[in-house]
């Protein structure tokens, strides 16, 4: 599996998934009674970010800076479940993928204006059968 961008010519793929991006923040942060933010939004926030060599935080950092938001990076944290472990700890907010499940104490916010994370599934075309029964597989098992 792929995530963002598919893959090169040298695989054949399909996407299986997309999410939206979403601010992960407390249930009484200012900004959770919100059903949408945009990047402008994040102006001044201490941020639970990804390494910066991971494909999210150079997405993320790409965005905040083309959208002239200033942001501060309070800690770095690799993998879904510690950036949201973080933020429930107060820290800071993070980003994640729509498909990251939240803990009771947390809310997820789409941010409107980052693109979605696509999911890719992906294989040499010699292997061609396997993947698609695969995939047949995990359909009929309705993704689990």
């Amino acid at each position: 599996m792929v995530a963002y961008d598919p893959p090169g010519r040298h695989f054949v793929a399909r996407e299986i998934a997309a999410y939206p991006q979403m601010l992960v923040i407390g249930v009484d942060h200012l900004l959770a009674a919100r059903k949408r933010l945009r990047l402008a939004d994040l102006a001044g926030l201490d941020l639970v970010v990804p390494p910066p060599n991971r494909p999210h935080r150079r997405s993320l950092e790409r965005a905040l800076l083309d959208a002239g938001v200033p942001w501060q990076p309070v800690a770095e944290s690799d993998g879904w479940d510690l950036l949201v472990h973080f933020a429930s700890l107060g820290i800071g907010a993070t980003v994640v993928n729509g498909c990251v499940e939240l803990p009771p104490g947390l809310t997820g916010v789409p941010i409107g204006d980052l693109p979605r994370v696509r999911y890719w599934a992906a294989w040499r075309k010699q292997r061609q059968p396997r993947a698609l029964a695969f995939l047949a597989e995990c359909a009929g098992h309705g993704g689990e």
